[in-house]
């Protein structure tokens, strides 16, 4: 979130389960995992602005998936926000 270089280290928080969810992935066996969080420990230290990256995905070409959830963070002026997203990954269109 944030950063595609892995960069954001400790500074990163994962839901219980997904980081050893993550763990076991490999390119031959990927993960689902249902109601998690990656989250910033201390909000301010997460990214601002335009063109924040949400996730970086590496599949196999023809893949099709879809994926959902919920954004939210604090406002550096005004209310903090809430706002749901998803993703849908068509082969052919990207």
């Amino acid at each position: 979130m944030g950063v595609t270089d892995g960069s954001a280290g400790n500074d990163l928080a994962l839901s219980p389960g997904l980081g050893d969810a993550l763990d076991a992935w490999t390119a031959d066996a990927g993960f689902e995992h249902d109601n998690c969080a990656v989250f910033f420990m201390t909000p301010s230290d997460g990214p601002s602005g335009n063109g924040i990256v949400m996730a970086q995905l590496t599949i196999t070409a023809g893949t099709s998936a879809t994926a959902s959830g919920v954004i939210q963070g604090q406002s550096a002026s005004g209310s903090d926000y809430q706002d749901r997203v998803w993703w849908n990954i068509m082969p052919g269109l990207g």
